[in-house]
C-alpha cells in the first residue's frame, strides 16, 4: 500500500529483556503500530549489551512480528544525547577526538578519521551483519560539528592534512585563519566542507559490511557545512536509509511560533537531497525524558505525515516511552492513516530555506 505508515521505535535490549513490564511494553507498541525495532547496539565506542542480550531481544521481538535491526552511535554524541543530564559516557582514551577550531577537544566526541574508532565500528558492523541484521542506522553525530549556520569541522592534525593535500592552494591557512575568512558558498567554504563530507563517505565506506544498508539520520538542517552530503551518501549507496532532522523534541520549542516552519522547511530540504519519501524516517523525538507531550507528539506526526514522510521514527534517548504516549498514537491511528492517503502539503519558497533560530 503506497502511502501505508510504518512506525519505527529504538531502545536498548535491556529495556525489553529486564524491564518487570516488558509485557505490557511490547503491547503498547503492538497497539500503537510499531513495525520495526532498531536495537541501541553501540555507543560511545561501548556496547550497550553483550552479545546474547543483543541476540534474545531480537529473537523475543521477532517472536512477537516485529522486524528487528540495529542502531549505533559511532563517533559519540555532543553530551546529554543519551541521558539528557549531560552524564553521557566519554569517547574511549584510544579514540582520537574531535578539534574544534581553537585547537581544543570536543567533550564526547571522535574524529571521523581516527583510526582506532574506524577498526572498532568496523568490527562491531561486521560482527552484526555476521549475527543476521541486515540494516544499521547510525546516530546524528557522524557529522563534523554541532547545529548551526556556521561552518563546522575537526581541525585535527590529520584533518588539515587531509585538507591541504586536496586543496594545496589553501595549506598555508591555519584552522582559526579559515573559519574566518570562509564565507558561505565562496570557494573556501565549499572546499572546507568537501573535506568535512569525505570523512562521513569515508566513515561509511570504511565501516559498513557488503550486505548491510547504512541508514544516517540527519540533524535538524543538518547539510554540507556539517560534512552530510546527501547526494554523495546516495550515488554510492542507493538504498540508504535517511532520517530527516527537524529538532524541537521539547515543548518549549516545539509550540514556538516558528517551530513549525521550522521543521517543514528541514524536512523540505532534506527530502528534495533524498529524492523520494521511500528511505526517508522522521525525527518524532520525546527528549528528554516525557519533555514533549504526547499531544504533541501527535501533533508533530501530523506536521510530518502532511509533508510526506511515512517513516514514522519516535525515539527517546535510552528513555522508554510511558504508557500515555502509546495510548496517545493508538487514538490517533485512524486519523493519521486516513492523512498519509492525502497529497503532501506543498511549501513556499526553496528547499534550502533553512530558519536557524530554531
Amino acid at each position: 500500500m503506497k502511502n501505508k505508515l510504518h512506525f519505527h521505535y529504538d531502545f536498548e535490549p535491556r529495556a525489553i529483556l529486564k524491564a518487570p513490564n516488558a509485557a505490557q511494553r511490547i503491547a503498547w507498541m503492538k497497539q500503537a503500530g510499531v513495525e520495526t525495532v532498531w536495537l541501541d547496539a553501540y555507543a560511545y565506542g561501548t556496547h550497550l549489551a553483550t552479545e546474547q542480550e543483543l541476540m534474545d531481544a531480537k529473537k523475543l521481538l521477532e517472536q512477537h512480528g516485529f522486524r528487528v535491526q540495529v542502531l549505533t552511535v559511532p563517533v559519540g554524541h555532543g553530551g546529554g544525547a543519551l541521558l539528557g543530564d549531560g552524564g553521557d559516557p566519554g569517547i574511549p582514551p584510544a579514540w582520537q577526538s574531535r578539534i574544534n577550531a581553537a585547537g581544543q577537544p570536543v567533550a564526547f566526541a571522535s574524529c571521523m578519521r581516527g583510526e582506532r574508532m574506524l577498526d572498532d565500528s568496523r568490527a562491531v558492523a561486521q560482527r552484526y551483519c555476521e549475527l543476521g541484521f541486515t540494516e544499521i542506522f547510525f546516530d546524528d553525530d557522524l557529522r563534523a560539528g554541532p547545529w548551526g549556520p556556521a561552518l563546522q569541522g575537526c581541525c585535527c592534525p590529520a584533518c588539515m592534512r587531509a585538507f591541504g593535500q586536496k586543496y594545496p592552494q589553501y595549506a598555508h591557512l591555519s584552522a582559526p585563519e579559515i573559519f574566518a575568512a570562509a564565507t558561505e558558498g565562496d570557494d573556501l567554504w565549499n572546499a572546507w566542507s568537501d573535506v568535512q563530507c569525505d570523512a562521513v563517505q569515508s566513515f561509511l565506506e570504511q565501516t559498513v559490511p557488503d550486505g548491510m544498508t547504512p541508514g544516517v539520520m540527519i540533524m535538524h538542517n543538518g547539510d554540507r557545512r556539517h560534512g552530510v552530503d546527501i547526494d554523495r551518501i546516495k550515488k554510492r549507496y542507493p538504498n540508504a536509509l535517511f532520517r530527516v532532522g527537524e529538532g524541537h523534541f521539547e515543548d518549549a520549542s516545539f509550540t514556538h511560533p516558528l517551530a513549525g516552519d521550522a521543521i517543514a522547511h528541514s524536512i523540505r530540504a532534506h527530502l528534495c537531497a533524498i529524492g523520494s519519501t521511500e528511505n526517508a524516517f522522521s525525527e518524532s523525538t520525546v527528549y528528554p525524558e516525557n519533555a514533549l507531550s504526547p499531544e504533541h507528539l501527535v501533533q508533530k506526526l501530523r506536521l510530518e505525515i502532511s509533508l510526506g514522510l511515512r517513516n514514522l521514527f519516535l525515539m527517546s534517548g535510552l528513555f522508554f516511552l510511558d504508557e500515555p504516549y502509546w495510548q496517545a498514537i493508538a487514538d490517533a491511528r485512524p486519523e493519521l492513516d486516513a492523512l498519509a492517503e492525502c497529497e503532501p502539503v506543498e511549501l513556499p519558497g526553496t528547499p534550502n530555506d533553512f530558519i536557524w533560530q530554531l
